[in-house]
């Protein structure tokens, strides 16, 4: 749950132990919570407003703190410790890191020599990721559709997030995976 748009039980909070000062500080108490056996809930109708990044700069560097702060929740609470249908998706988290990787090392460039005619990394890997990232984005959006969340759904939208967004989320959150392993703190700027 993105601690700009949720409310806690305080006394829940309490008993998972309070806020703790990492840069993930609400998903790792969300997962804290779900290992207690707290719900997490979603309302579809609650407005809310947040200030957003309005630079590919902003946008590169809260997206690096998501992937520490979300490395950070799966080592305070693992997927397996959790319960019920977060458990899935907390394991959909962890198959973003393989997703973040495959299409930095093997997707773009597997295309990118495929468009010269090199078709070495362009293959059952590529299919697999392909068959992965679409098996996972279909189950949430599914999941979200049955929630109520309205979508806008364009062909040219998805392509623009295949090839552009995607590439900025999955180098900054490589960047965001190799800080949290080297143990580098992030910064909120």
């Amino acid at each position: 749950a993105q601690g700009a748009f949720s409310a806690y039980n305080t006394c829940a909070v309490r008993q998972a132990g309070g806020w703790r000062q990492v840069m993930g500080e609400d998903i790792v108490l969300t997962y804290r919570l779900l290992e207690l056996g707290y719900a997490s809930g979603y309302e579809p109708a609650a407005v809310g407003y947040t200030k957003v990044p309005e630079t590919l700069g902003g946008l590169y560097r809260q997206r690096r703190r998501w992937a520490m702060g979300m490395l950070e929740g799966l080592r305070e609470v693992p997927p397996w410790r959790q319960r019920g249908y977060a458990r899935y998706f907390t394991s959909v988290n962890l198959s973003i890191l393989y997703l973040d990787l495959a299409y930095l090392f093997g997707f773009v460039p597997g295309v990118i020599l495929a468009l010269f005619g090199y078709c070495y990394l362009v293959g059952l890997l590529t299919l697999f990721t392909a068959l992965v990232g679409a098996l996972f984005f279909w189950t949430v959006y599914r999941y979200q559709k049955r929630l109520g969340i309205p979508f806008k759904n364009t062909v040219f939208g998805f392509v623009l997030f295949l090839l552009f967004f995607q590439l900025v989320q999955s180098t900054a959150s490589l960047n965001g995976y190799l800080c949290h392993i080297m143990g580098k703190k992030g910064e909120w700027k």
